[in-house]
């Protein structure tokens, strides 16, 4: 097996990893610690382009792991690997929406009757790329678990 199979494993895992501790512990708090929701937009507006590219390098390394698995007839990879797609390619497309309505200059949302229901859409599609994500990485884990990672010659039993 090629050393990049769990080379990979291990980028979708922190990718997983660092979205659940953001969005579960890092916006929460923030919103609560400076208390202005356009404030904390301001911050997680950069992070999110950062967590948007990570998301876009790990469907494109995807596509080798997605090509074996269509051989293979495993179509969990598929769904799993097509809705990251879909909801990165969503939430890239919302993103600049978004930033256009939160001014730097006055710290506010220009304009709450549009930004709102952009904002939820964006939100639902994080959380539904969020589970993709974790959906892949048990695919993963699970197709590791099935092939030995390592040659038996290498590996010491410890008894």
């Amino acid at each position: 097996m090629s050393v990049l199979r769990p080379l990979h494993l291990a980028a979708w895992a922190a990718w997983v990893g660092a979205f659940s501790l953001y969005f579960g512990v890092v916006a929460p708090t923030a919103r609560q610690v400076l208390g202005h929701p356009p404030t904390v937009g301001l911050i997680t507006q950069q992070v999110t382009w950062w967590f948007l590219g990570a998301a876009v390098i790990l469907a494109v390394t995807g596509m080798r792991p997605a090509m074996a698995a269509f051989r293979t007839g495993s179509r969990g990879w598929h769904f799993g690997l097509g809705l990251w797609i879909i909801t990165t390619g969503l939430q890239i497309a919302c993103h600049p929406l978004l930033d256009r309505q939160l001014t730097s200059a006055t710290v506010n949302v220009l304009d709450q009757e549009a930004f709102r229901p952009l904002h939820h859409l964006y939100l639902a599609a994080a959380m539904v790329q969020w589970g993709a994500g974790v959906w892949l990485v048990w695919i993963q884990m699970r197709a590791l678990g099935q092939r030995p990672a390592f040659p038996a010659a290498s590996v010491a039993h410890v008894q």
